[in-house]
């Protein structure tokens, strides 16, 4: 609940003429009947009837074109159960958060739950799954999904950590972790649950192989093997790869669904900024001009449904 100390690296002035406030697809009284308030990029509805310091949270991270509906059954369900969740609450708060320059462990997490315990947080995952099923959404870098919903993700992190402020000035968070240590509420780019917390559902956690992405390109069919990635970002990394036959080093350059939508294209913006870019790259006239890289290939990887 204190992500809104984060300093946010992009801007969003909230008196643009088209800054749709989100508010008005929640349930009716829920914000009579909550405390918290706007914190950009921020609305907390905080339910008066105690908390956890750390545990599980659930996030909802629907497309751009889904959100209010899904913002307006998410709001029920926590006014029935008297839940504490926060929301992107303008467009412009949206937008960042789908940012290729906000942090990745921040990306896509439109909307946050604090459930109380973990009987709770099972209990609206639930739930949520059924109501949420028709929805599809972007990924999350740091959580794991919910089954097979496209929307819901998870992950263990402070509610209320404590705040610790470095020798260099920085604010850093801190939990407890399963075996009472104090540790940094570090939000990954990956999937990760702390020392000694148990995972909430065990067999859905089975050790997998590790092995090296092996990518093959859409129209030449060549190998690439991704050996390092160079930049992470919540919209797309940018990776270091080596050509199977001839061995030479490579870019890729990735684009996810959902990323850097506006309210004309909501999931494949990215994507088709991604094309545009590989025109430029493929014009023999610009090439002439200055040095650019050469266009290889591209390839499509659909994961949907993937955990």
């Amino acid at each position: 609940m204190r992500e809104f100390l984060t300093r946010f690296p992009l801007e969003f002035s909230t008196s643009s003429t088209d800054n749709t406030c989100f508010a008005k697809y929640l349930v009716d009284n829920t914000i009579a009947s909550t405390f918290g308030g706007y914190k950009r990029p921020f609305y907390n509805c905080l339910f008066n009837n105690g908390y956890q310091l750390e545990g599980w949270k659930i996030h909802i991270s629907p497309y751009l074109k889904d959100y209010g509906k899904v913002l307006t059954i998410v709001s029920q369900v926590m006014l029935k159960y008297q839940t504490s969740f926060k929301f992107a609450y303008y467009l412009s708060d949206y937008l960042l958060l789908s940012d290729k320059n906000i942090n990745p462990s921040q990306f896509g997490k439109y909307i946050t739950i604090y459930p109380r315990n973990n009987a709770e947080f099972k209990l609206l995952l639930g739930i949520l799954h059924k109501k949420l099923q028709r929805f599809s959404g972007v990924r999350v870098p740091s959580d794991k999904r919910y089954k097979n919903s496209e929307v819901i993700s998870y992950r263990f992190g402070g509610f209320f950590p404590q705040i610790f402020m470095t020798r260099n000035g920085d604010m850093t968070y801190k939990i407890l972790d399963g075996e009472g240590n104090f540790i940094s509420d570090d939000r990954k780019t990956y999937f990760k649950i702390p020392n000694g917390i148990n995972p909430p559902f065990p067999s859905s956690f089975k050790k997998e192989k590790i092995i090296s992405p092996c990518l093959i390109g859409q129209k030449t069919t060549k190998k690439f093997e991704i050996i390092n990635i160079i930049r992470r970002l919540g919209t797309g990394n940018i990776y270091e790869g080596i050509e199977s036959n001839t061995k030479k080093h490579v870019i890729v350059k990735e684009a996810r669904l959902g990323a850097l939508p506006d309210k004309n294209e909501s999931i494949y913006r990215a994507w088709n900024l991604k094309k545009n870019e590989t025109t430029i790259l493929r014009n023999n006239k610009i090439r002439t001009l200055i040095n650019m890289p050469k266009y290889i290939d591209q390839l499509y990887i659909d994961t949907r449904g993937a955990s």
